[in-house]
């Protein structure tokens, strides 16, 4: 089964984001560990002058670019910056690294509230602490409108396959692959199986039913 991080790579290759601007240290080493041939890494030497680089970059590609901060004190110095993305509707995903979890307790330097720092300038914003705690949620209309608008938002194309197969089992598909997963067809099913999900211990996947005719989410 393919680790977090290969799954982040592929998918990032899928949406043609192999374009990375950033000013790492060491809490992004992980990431940058065997940095993939296919991927171009656009080093700046502070992170508001990356994320401005990042956001010039998506507005002239008229695609998502993808920007890589240095956990706490690098995202605050990005943050002026991200309000100006914000407010010109850039097309951005940002990470940062995050401190060893086994030393957040005592909040060291390289720590920080990063989610909640992220937060009112983002349209999400999130922290998965462990590999565990990944959990693949598929909000399925059968139609794929959802995928479709993130496609057309981020400027990908034509380069996301297999929008038009019907009656995918992805339960079946993740299981297959080796990993847990259920069909959530009722609204009162979704909460159980969330904290299921949540409590596996193990990546897993949530194949949620919800109405075809729902209203466009991304715009």
């Amino acid at each position: 089964m393919a680790t977090v991080r290969e799954a982040t790579f592929d998918l990032l290759r899928r949406l043609k984001m192999t374009t990375v601007f950033g000013n790492p240290g060491s809490t992004e080493l992980p990431f940058l560990r065997d940095f993939s041939e296919d991927f171009r890494y656009v080093l700046g030497l502070q992170e508001a002058t990356v994320l401005g680089m990042a956001e010039g970059f998506a507005q002239g590609e008229g695609r998502a670019a993808l920007v890589n901060l240095h956990t706490g004190p690098g995202l605050g110095n990005a943050m002026g910056a991200m309000i100006t993305a914000w407010h010109n509707k850039t097309p951005l995903l940002v990470t940062a690294g995050q401190q060893d979890r086994r030393h957040r307790a005592m909040e060291p330097l390289l720590t920080g509230k990063l989610v909640d720092l992220a937060r009112p300038y983002v349209k999400r914003s999130f922290e998965p602490v462990r590999a565990a705690d990944v959990a693949f949620i598929e909000i399925n209309n059968r139609g794929y409108s959802i995928l479709k608008g993130f496609r057309d938002a981020i400027g990908a194309g034509d380069t996301v396959p297999g929008l038009d197969v019907e009656g995918i089992d992805f339960v079946g598909v993740a299981r297959g692959l080796g990993v847990e997963g259920e069909l959530v067809e009722r609204d009162g099913d979704l909460l159980p199986a969330f904290k299921r999900a949540l409590n596996a211990g193990r990546p897993y996947l949530l194949d949620v039913v919800v109405d075809p005719e729902v209203p466009e989410l991304l715009k």
